[in-house]
């Protein structure tokens, strides 16, 4: 993937599962450092999916109102910066406190390039700052688009 102007990286995704609840993950390599090193962790959401009904009758004891929470990372354009401005929103429709209903809520979150890797940062003027689409940011390793599948000769004509 691309990270910024002639920067390049590897973006990793994942997720685990445990006694009901999930977490999902990611984290970013850069390949444009001197050697490869670990720019970012985040979560990238959580939910109870497993522990969870939406029928109020069987919300008792473990199994609970279901929530999730999800995030979405995208690449912004700051044009004094060699790397990408990351930016994470988080949906979540998880309950704050027992008894309450739960409320959707959304976050943003904004990481800079630094000596180190990326940072938080709270810089206000980043939510400004232009998206770069998924097509210039992913699958820039890609030396052909291929429009169609291979093609294939029936059986019949193998003979």
């Amino acid at each position: 993937m691309r990270l910024g102007q002639d920067k390049y990286g590897l973006l990793f995704k994942g997720g685990d599962v445990h006694q009901g609840y999930t977490n999902d993950y990611a984290f970013l390599i850069s390949l444009s450092e001197v050697k490869p090193i670990k720019m970012l962790d985040l979560d990238m959401g959580e939910s109870n999916s497993g522990t969870c009904s939406d029928d109020e009758e069987e919300q008792e004891g473990m199994m609970q109102a279901c929530w999730e929470s999800t995030g979405k990372l995208s690449f912004l354009q700051n044009a004094t910066d060699d790397y990408y401005v990351l930016k994470l929103s988080t949906t979540s429709n998880k309950q704050q406190a027992e008894g309450n209903k739960s409320i959707v809520k959304t976050q943003e979150e904004f990481f800079v390039h630094a000596a180190t890797g990326y940072k938080a940062s709270k810089a206000q003027g980043l939510k400004a700052t232009k998206v770069v689409p998924d097509d210039l940011v992913f699958n820039v390793g890609e030396t052909q688009k291929l429009s169609s599948s291979l093609a294939t000769v029936p059986r019949s004509e193998l003979k």
